[in-house]
């Protein structure tokens, strides 16, 4: 894959501007390229080929994660969250999961956000595209104890359970999604679409960051950005072009046409999936650090929530138990036997983006609703009976001041006032919809097809576009949604 780091600073120009190298960037990127667009492509993080993946997860935070990892969205529970920040965004710290938004959520979304043309149907060819450009598969051969525990778990209780797909092309389960693909078989776009991208002609600039759209009253002129040259010197530069795709993700995107003067809705309705973790240990070793992540997935609530396996290694462990060592450090010696396991809930509370001034980091808040709390503690009671009955002798959920449970009885009398809501560690990898689509300005900061209202050259096609939660991984909704809004594109401007 080309990388156009520039050698000298210089001003540029190009029919379309894209923002950002993600699922949506990458997407949107190289549609526009194979129907003849000259298209200049911004990534404001480093190019990291998979041959040179950081070794360790410290390594792994300030190379490819945004602000090193530590990123809180605030409330009066705060949900940490992760993203990506460099060439392929988050697709290259995630696990590849590829999962379709369930059929009723899509009908809801097009009734109540007014989005045209919009059901399973109608997104079907655009997410069998995104399919066949990260090899979405399920894996071959023994899955692991960290798998198959799950999975029995879910079927003993007669519960659904789902294999799951992974873009992916022969993966030898080295357990380093989250820090980086060492042997390039996770398909990130950094592997897959944006190959295909650059291959084609498309115009790839990484350590460049767009700082502000330059305007007029119906159309985007320029960005302005600063990029650093080969010798290591950050200068300011502007691109002009014809058309503005800014795919950024659900907290670049707003907080770069907050900083526009682009105003709200841009920044509101902001969504995640809040998810709560536990650890399980059994009395045979589970050697989950040497398999990958569960790839099963119990879907008999969906899309309340959702329950689920993390990617458990030595440093996940660790992190987990450091969050509270005074009541966790006595599960240290028994790493071999532990699985990391999680309920995510579909999220309907409603957070906020905001634009600091004279910083590059927004505010991100999330209020989690009643209904989020109400899924949070059945699940994790779900999950956790399901795995005593599979056989785990004690769990340690990611509540602060909570000892690890030993008995089904000891965790329903734990939980008999509910979840100690300051007390939960709560995260997420699944941000969105703090843009949104549909054709009433009022609710949804873009049109159905992600042109973004007042602006006749200026899109969006990234998280940010997803209307609400979708309660399951939302890569694939994101390819299809940035493929959908460039087919749209391609269809009203031509080439």
């Amino acid at each position: 894959m080309s990388d156009h780091n520039l050698h000298k600073i210089e001003n540029l120009d190009c029919d379309v501007l894209v923002i950002g190298s993600g699922a949506g960037g990458a997407s949107v990127g190289n549609e526009l390229v194979n129907a003849g667009y000259d298209v200049l492509m911004l990534e404001e993080g480093a190019s990291i080929p998979f041959e040179n993946a950081p070794e360790t997860l410290s390594k792994s935070f300030n190379k490819m994660w945004r602000a090193g990892g530590l990123t809180l969205a605030n409330g009066s529970s705060p949900v940490a969250y992760a993203e990506g920040s460099c060439v392929g965004g988050s697709t290259e710290i995630n696990s590849a999961i590829f999962q379709r938004t369930p059929e009723e959520l899509l009908e809801k979304w097009a009734s109540k956000y007014s989005i045209e043309n919009f059901s399973a149907g109608k997104l079907l060819p655009f997410y069998d595209q995104a399919a066949r450009l990260v090899n979405a598969s399920f894996t071959d051969g023994s899955l692991g104890l960290h798998s198959e525990i799950l999975r029995k778990a879910g079927e003993l209780k007669n519960w659904g359970v789902m294999p799951l797909e992974r873009g992916q092309k022969k993966c030898v389960g080295t357990n380093h999604c989250s820090i980086g693909c060492p042997t390039g078989a996770k398909q990130s776009m950094s592997t897959s679409v944006l190959r295909q991208y650059t291959d084609n002609g498309g115009r790839l600039i990484s350590h460049c960051r767009v700082e502000r759209l330059i305007k007029s009253k119906t159309s985007v002129k320029s960005a302005r950005a600063r990029v650093k040259n080969k010798e290591g010197i950050y200068q300011t530069i502007k691109i002009t072009a014809k058309y503005f795709f800014v795919c950024g993700g659900a907290t670049q995107t707003p907080n770069l046409l907050l900083k526009s003067g682009y105003k709200a809705p841009v920044g509101s309705g902001f969504k995640l999936h809040p998810t709560i973790r536990i650890l399980a240990e059994f009395d045979e070793k589970i050697n989950a650090q040497r398999s990958r992540l569960p790839l099963y997935a119990i879907t008999e609530f969906l899309p309340n929530f959702r329950i689920g396996g993390s990617i458990a290694s030595l440093p996940t462990f660790g992190m987990f138990l450091a969050e509270d060592w005074e009541f966790r450090s006595h599960m240290m010696p028994s790493f071999s036997n532990m699985g990391m396991y999680y309920a995510m809930a579909r999220g309907t509370g409603v957070g906020k983006i905001k634009s600091i001034p004279y910083s590059k980091h927004p505010y991100v808040s999330f209020q989690l609703s009643e209904e989020d709390w109400e899924n949070l503690e059945v699940g994790l009671q779900s999950l956790a009976v399901c795995l005593f009955e599979s056989g785990a002798k004690k769990i340690q959920p990611s509540i602060a001041g909570m000892d690890a449970w030993d008995s089904i009885d000891a965790m329903y009398s734990a939980l008999s006032g509910g979840l100690p809501r300051k007390m939960c560690n709560l995260m997420t990898i699944h941000i969105f919809s703090s843009i949104g689509m549909g054709e009433n300005p009022k609710i949804s900061a873009a049109n159905s097809y992600g042109k973004i209202w007042g602006s006749e050259n200026l899109y969006v096609a990234d998280a940010s576009l997803i209307p609400e939660a979708p309660s399951v991984n939302p890569q694939a909704s994101v390819m299809a949604l940035a493929l959908r809004v460039a087919k749209n594109f391609i269809e009203k401007n031509g080439k």
